[in-house]
């Protein structure tokens, strides 16, 4: 990633004034609300969260239903307060998945309510760390489309570097008593959007619709997506477009369709990379869908 402009002579002054009117910029924004649906809200509103969804609804192949309450996806959950957890209690969870790495999980603890187990499964694949990334952004270094690349191949990194870790989300989710369930990274987008579309897939529930689900986050996710990417081009002395910057805030097609497609290709099928590469037998399967569909 070559640089492109010299370093602007914005002074330190003017440059730390910006960055409070970006941080500032937006946060009287009211959240948006997702389209209206049949059933309960999809989207769970907390205070410390922004993606926080309940995967229900949705229609399977099969002409059943998932169910509603039983699975949730979520951004990180260190910021909840008190009435947050009560919320969260209220869903009955019993257990949470963290695909946050160890460093994210540290710097960000989770909250959860009293009596909710919580299971690490690390999934930090090296062109999201965010040590790298924020290098990329102070020094300018990322050319318009960077992200987007940078994403794509991430995708492909999960679906294909960290299937034990999605193998044993699987197994879990399915065991007797594993539901209601929750699983988060640290924004809900990536990781946890590549989960949901595999959970979803194991469900029989449509392409189309497991896509609508994924792309929900750059809905959610608006206000932050619109703030952020306002810090990035300021942070990175406008070297960095906002388009850029959203490519790596946001969520696009292309991103989720890259990790099939590398699962497609190294195992053959989709049906093949959950029986082979996540190692979900064909009983594993029956408990789930069991479980999560009606």
């Amino acid at each position: 990633m070559a640089r492109r402009h010299g370093r602007s002579n914005l002074g330190r002054r003017g440059l730390a004034a910006l960055l409070v009117l970006a941080g500032a910029a937006l946060t009287d924004c009211t959240r948006p609300t997702l389209p209206p649906e049949a059933g309960p809200p999809r989207h769970i509103a907390l205070h410390g969260t922004l993606n926080t969804r309940d995967l229900g609804g949705y229609l399977a192949q099969d002409g059943r239903r998932v169910r509603w309450g039983l699975i949730f996806r979520s951004d990180r959950l260190s910021e909840l307060n008190d009435g947050d957890v009560e919320a969260l209690a209220s869903l009955g969870l019993r257990r949470v998945y963290d695909l946050r790495s160890e460093s994210e999980r540290m710097d960000h603890e989770d909250r959860l309510p009293e009596g909710v187990a919580s299971s690490a499964l690390p999934i930090s694949d090296p062109a999201l760390d965010p040590d790298h990334v924020r290098s990329l952004i102070l020094g300018g270094d990322a050319e318009e489309g960077d992200f987007h690349d940078l994403l794509i191949d991430a995708n492909r990194s999960f679906a294909l570097e960290y299937r034990a870790e999605f193998g044993a989300l699987i197994q879990g989710l399915a065991q007797p008593g594993g539901l209601p369930a929750l699983f988060h990274c640290s924004f809900g987008k990536d990781r946890t959007g590549f989960a949901a579309a595999v959970i979803l897939e194991i469900l029989g529930v449509p392409w189309e619709t497991i896509v609508e689900d994924y792309l929900l986050s750059n809905l959610t996710l608006a206000p932050e997506i619109e703030r952020k990417s306002w810090l990035i081009w300021v942070g990175s002395l406008f070297r960095i477009s906002r388009a850029n910057a959203r490519d790596l805030l946001g969520v696009k097609r292309e991103y989720l369709e890259s990790a099939r497609q590398a699962a497609v290709e190294r195992f053959g099928s989709t049906d093949a990379y959950v029986r082979e590469g996540l190692g979900i037998t064909n009983e594993t399967r029956k408990r789930l869908r069991q479980a999560l569909l009606e």
